[in-house]
């Protein structure tokens, strides 16, 4: 059959069954904008980061005569080759980081039960089979793999890693990090918490192991009588006491900040534009299928 005596059959045929053909294009068209306008808002907040590099360097020369003093108990002053960032981009990602944000209030809830967030009550709605707000009272059903009350590796697998984007530029350096949540309060609030405990966390860390390096050098240095040993354990006093400085000082230790997290005004879930304009897309395919396989069977026939 040639294909204009095909068009003009299939037009035809769209004239003899344009009501259902019709009606199938608005069912389908109808089913896409419910679908559309019933899925609830994702919104997204981004920050964008850089390692915090310490200006407080170690002046000690490790190649001097002096230097292999450097190595004395098993201290060592250089860090290794691990890079700042991808260090951070780990304590973030991981279930301890996640038990510790746990420890502060709501967390939990916003994470696991969050429903919507209502602009006219300004809160975030939570989802009644969860958990009850009114009674500040976890009531999900327990099963054999979940309690009551979500545990931080339920919480870590199904709602923070899902959530949490972490992009490292290879070229910069720079960390973007972002979450998405059903209020762009919280993303925001929450993106603020996770930068502000990876500085305290490394930050006392830092501090712990200087004093500990700090203590050791000097009970060393009460003990030695060679001078040119007291002088390089000096400088390495001088060197951790510096550190110990800079970090109780430093309020992005690890991590500072250059586009710190906003409240997004757009959701970037559901696209409902795009899914009713997939849903004209099939109507209309549904529709040309239909005139199609009319037309194949009448001539099978």
């Amino acid at each position: 059959m040639k294909f204009s005596s095909y068009i003009k059959l299939f037009i035809g045929e769209l004239r003899r069954r344009r009501y259902s053909s019709g009606f199938i294009f608005l069912l389908i068209l109808l089913a896409s904008i419910l679908i559309a306008f019933s899925l609830k808002d994702d919104y997204k907040t981004t920050a964008l980061l850089k390692y915090s590099e310490e200006d407080s360097n170690n002046n000690l020369n490790t190649a001097s005569p002096l230097g292999g003093i450097v190595s004395l108990g098993g201290i060592n002053l250089n860090s290794g080759t691990t890079d700042p960032i991808d260090y951070s981009i780990e304590i973030i990602k991981s279930r301890d980081f996640l038990r510790n944000l746990l420890e502060f209030p709501n967390i939990r809830e916003n994470l696991v039960a969050a429903d919507y967030y209502d602009f006219n009550k300004e809160k975030i709605i939570y989802k009644s089979s969860i958990y009850d707000e009114v009674n500040d009272k976890w009531v999900r059903n327990q099963s054999k793999f979940k309690d009551i009350v979500p545990g931080y590796l339920e919480v870590h697998k199904d709602y923070y890693i899902k959530n949490l984007t972490l992009v490292k530029n290879r070229a910069t350096g720079f960390l973007s990090i972002s979450f998405n949540h059903s209020s762009p309060y919280f993303a925001k609030e929450f993106l603020d918490l996770i930068i502000n405990e990876v500085n305290r966390i490394v930050r006392e860390d830092d501090q712990s192991n200087s004093e500990k390096k700090l203590n050791f050098l000097m009970e060393r240095n009460s003990k030695t009588l060679n001078n040119e040993v007291k002088q390089a354990l000096g400088q390495l006093m001088e060197n951790e006491l510096k550190k110990i400085a800079y970090s109780s000082t430093k309020v992005d230790y690890m991590l500072e900040v250059i586009d710190p997290p906003y409240i997004s005004d757009k959701p970037v879930f559901p696209n409902r534009f795009l899914i009713i304009i997939l849903g004209i897309f099939i109507s209309l395919i549904s529709v040309i299928l239909n005139i199609h396989i009319s037309l194949y069977t009448r001539k099978e026939m």
